[in-house]
């Protein structure tokens, strides 16, 4: 996925709630991710990472982004089975 275009409908009841609380398998409640994320590959980061080209990116690789030590330490590769 590339842009939020290309993603699947968002679970509408996990989109009530605002957080990454909502951010859990199988969808995403894509309209909240928008609050922190953009997802439009080459773009920049808001309070999350950007998710443009997330499909083979591993966890806590954008350079300048300030991650935390669990999260760059975590090394999972972003994919369907991982998201």
């Amino acid at each position: 996925m590339s842009t939020f275009a290309e993603a699947p409908a968002g679970d509408v009841a996990a989109g009530e709630k605002v957080g990454h609380e909502t951010c859990q398998p199988p969808l995403l409640a894509l309209a909240t991710c928008t609050l922190c994320h953009v997802a439009e590959k080459g773009g920049g980061n808001k309070q999350g990472p950007n998710l443009g080209g997330l499909f083979g990116r591993t966890t806590g690789s954008i350079a300048g982004f300030a991650y935390s030590k669990a999260n760059k330490e975590a090394n999972v590769t972003w994919g369907e089975e991982t998201l």
